[in-house]
C-alpha cells in the first residue's frame, strides 16, 4: 500500500517535523509539503515533495499553505493519506482514506484567542477575528466536530 504524508511545512526543525519524518520511515510513505528549508538539516531517508514555498507574510504563510493542499492532487499515486499539521487537511476533500494527525490545533483560535487579539492593532484584530472564525468553522465542518 503507498501511503503519502502530507505535513505542513519544513520551515524549521521541531518535534512535529521529526515526528512525521519517523513516520514517513516506518510507513514507508512520501512526505508532501511545502517549504523545505529544514528538509536537508533533517537528512530524511524518504522522499519528500514540495507543492512550493508559501508566502513569508504575516498571516500570507497559512493561507498560502492551506491553498496549495487545498488545490494539490495525489489521488491517484497513493492508497492511503495522512495529514499533519494544521494546514495540510486541506487536501482531505481529494485525499481518501486519511487520517488527520493532529499535534495541536492552532492555540491562537481556541484557548489563547483572547491574548493574541489583545497583541493586534485594531485592523489586524478584526482580520484576525474574520481568519479565526473561518478556521473554526472549517475545521468543525471538514471533520464533524464541534468546536465552540
Amino acid at each position: 500500500m503507498r501511503t503519502a504524508i502530507f505535513h505542513d511545512y519544513f520551515g524549521a526543525i521541531g518535534g512535529g517535523e521529526r515526528v512525521v519524518l519517523m513516520m514517513a520511515k516506518i510507513l514507508d510513505a512520501d512526505i508532501i509539503t511545502t517549504d523545505m528549508d529544514a528538509v536537508a538539516q533533517l537528512k530524511p531517508e524518504v522522499p519528500v515533495i514540495s507543492l512550493g514555498p508559501t508566502l513569508k507574510h504575516r498571516g500570507f504563510k497559512q493561507i498560502s499553505a492551506y491553498m496549495k493542499f487545498y488545490h494539490c492532487d495525489f489521488s491517484r499515486d497513493y492508497d492511503f493519506f495522512i495529514f499533519s499539521g494544521n494546514w495540510a487537511h486541506y487536501a482531505a476533500h481529494r485525499h481518501h482514506p486519511n487520517m488527520w494527525y493532529c499535534h495541536t490545533p492552532v492555540r491562537a483560535f481556541y484557548d489563547l484567542y483572547f491574548v493574541f487579539l489583545k497583541r493586534l492593532d485594531i485592523i489586524s484584530r478584526q482580520e484576525f477575528r474574520v481568519w479565526s472564525h473561518f478556521q473554526r468553522n472549517s475545521i468543525s465542518g471538514l471533520y464533524g466536530m464541534s468546536i465552540p
